[in-house]
């Protein structure tokens, strides 16, 4: 990711142009890219506006299981930032195929806490994890 990560990676502020540049590679053809602008968006973290969270989002119905894990972290980061079609997107992902995704969906929904009745949350997750993995009660 060339010298537009120098944003994240030497604690300085991501400025409009260099975050443009990231985002436009969440559309990249190879997946190795698409998940490092997700990881590199993540720890931009609250500098992020609304269209870059908007385009992670959209990586949760990426191809690539490991691109749609790692949309799933970083809006994990970002659960009080999230509005209600990014919720209904995370809750589709709790049928993933992948464990680690369906995994990943269930921590967003958890970390939400009083936003969401963790009782419902546990019934949803219990229900879809078919890998056998089950929240805490």
């Amino acid at each position: 990711m060339r010298s537009s990560t120098c944003c994240t990676t030497r604690r300085q502020p991501c400025g409009a142009e260099a975050l443009r540049e990231i985002v436009g590679r969440l559309h990249d053809e190879d997946w190795k890219v698409r998940r490092a602008a997700v990881e590199t968006l993540g720890s931009a973290g609250v500098r992020l506006d609304a269209e870059a969270l908007r385009e992670i989002a959209g990586r949760l119905r990426d191809a690539e299981w490991r691109v749609r894990d790692a949309a799933v972290q970083t809006l994990r980061a970002l659960s009080a930032r999230l509005d209600a079609a990014v919720l209904r997107e995370i809750i589709r992902l709790l049928q993933d195929r992948y464990t680690h995704v369906r995994s990943g969906a269930v921590e967003v929904l958890r970390s939400l806490g009083p936003r969401l009745d963790n009782a419902a949350v546990r019934k949803i997750s219990n229900q879809t994890l078919a890998s056998g993995t089950r929240m805490k009660r």
